[in-house]
């Protein structure tokens, strides 16, 4: 019996001993050689006791092979995962379990298949939405076509109606007659560049635009040229004169017959009105023959309008007579009497300036200017 008492007591002093020893083991840190198989070497604490071993100051329970496989395996498994969850030395942080888990890789010719099949299908996509517009707009483009030479050929919007409009020196009888409009013609057939030539062919017709107002009205916007001056030229025998119409941009517009005559009695009287308004040049020298819807070539002419357009005060407007006789004679009479010998058509600006300044200073007793020399101008009294 003392035998079996010794023998129990060195055995419930070995737990003791092992338990210790597991403690040593658990405490201690991991060597580097064991870190990466620390997960599968099982760590016990109190709380994860193997089956089949005694705790301390127990007794020994033997465990049926099946039982202590199961608990081995049990405490195994926990262990292991318990050691995955820790990280190597001392420090307390955990990763995820799934750290170790291989992870799924994709090729990158794989990937390079996948976008290319994307950008293929995009690609066909939009080509067929492309063809589709085109093959809408191809369409849309054959019907108009065809709807527009129907219409051409058709008698619709046929012309019915003809106005004018910017007429002051001309009629619209006259703008009606000579545009000759076709009267079996239509608005879409209607030869407006015909028209606006035939128009032009008149004197007086600066600009000539055809207008179609739907849906059976065309009109003659007319811009008339303006009188610029009336001039008295010799005929023939040179004793007797004519009075022409010049316009600003020197072409002859027409010769006024008298107001009074029956030839003068068919122009509108807005012609009389603004050739009495108008410049008057007079003395040309026999030669020149005028003709309507010709530009002027005289240089006697010329001269004067020159002067006259090239001054930049109220000087111009106070001109009423111009002597052209001779460019460098050219005489000039004001709206106050004053004859002003300009001469030809230079220093225009400086001689206008010397024959201001002495009007100025002599008012109401200048009778004769003389600045065909501006540097030395000559000027008399009354």
């Amino acid at each position: 019996m003392a035998y079996n008492s010794r023998q129990r007591s060195n055995s419930s002093a070995s737990p003791h001993k092992r338990t210790n020893t597991h403690r040593e083991h658990s405490s201690a840190p991991r060597s580097s050689s064991r870190g990466r198989n620390n997960y599968n070497t099982p760590s016990f604490s109190h709380a994860q006791q193997p089956k089949g071993r005694p705790s301390r100051g127990g007794s020994i329970r033997r465990s049926t092979p099946s039982s202590s496989k199961r608990s081995s395996a049990q405490g195994y498994s926990s262990v292991a995962s318990a050691g995955s969850a820790r990280v190597q030395g001392t420090s307390s942080k955990t990763v995820p379990t799934n750290a170790h888990a291989p992870l799924r890789s994709t090729s990158v010719s794989q990937v390079n298949q996948q976008r290319s099949r994307a950008v293929r299908k995009t690609k066909r996509a939009q080509s067929g939405r492309r063809r589709l517009a085109i093959g809408i707009c191809a369409l849309v483009f054959v019907l108009l076509g065809v709807a527009g030479f129907v219409l051409y050929q058709s008698n619709t919007f046929a012309v019915e109606k003809v106005t004018v409009s910017g007429v002051q020196h001309l009629t619209s009888e006259e703008m009606t007659e000579l545009a000759q409009i076709p009267r079996d013609t239509t608005l879409l057939r209607l030869d407006a560049a015909g028209i606006e030539s035939r128009l032009a062919s008149n004197p007086w017709v600066l600009e000539a635009h055809v207008e179609r107002n739907f849906p059976n009205t065309v009109n003659l916007n007319i811009t008339e040229r303006t009188i610029a001056a009336i001039v008295d030229m010799k005929v023939d025998d040179s004793a007797t004169s004519e009075t022409w119409a010049l316009s600003s941009d020197g072409m002859w517009l027409m010769k006024i017959p008298d107001q009074n005559s029956e030839e003068g009695k068919a122009f509108a009287q807005t012609i009389y009105d603004d050739a009495a308004r108008a410049l008057r040049i007079t003395d040309v020298p026999y030669g020149s023959k005028p003709e309507a819807g010709t530009l002027c070539d005289n240089a006697n002419i010329e001269n004067a309008l020159t002067i006259i357009s090239g001054m930049s005060t109220d000087l111009a407007g106070r001109v009423k007579n111009v002597a052209a006789s001779d460019a460098q004679s050219t005489t000039l009479t004001l709206d106050n009497g004053i004859e002003v010998a300009f001469g030809n058509a230079e220093n225009i600006r400086d001689k206008e300036r010397v024959i201001l300044q002495l009007m100025e200073e002599y008012p109401n007793k200048i009778a004769y200017i003389n600045v065909r020399t501006v540097s030395n101008p000559i000027w008399r009294t009354v």
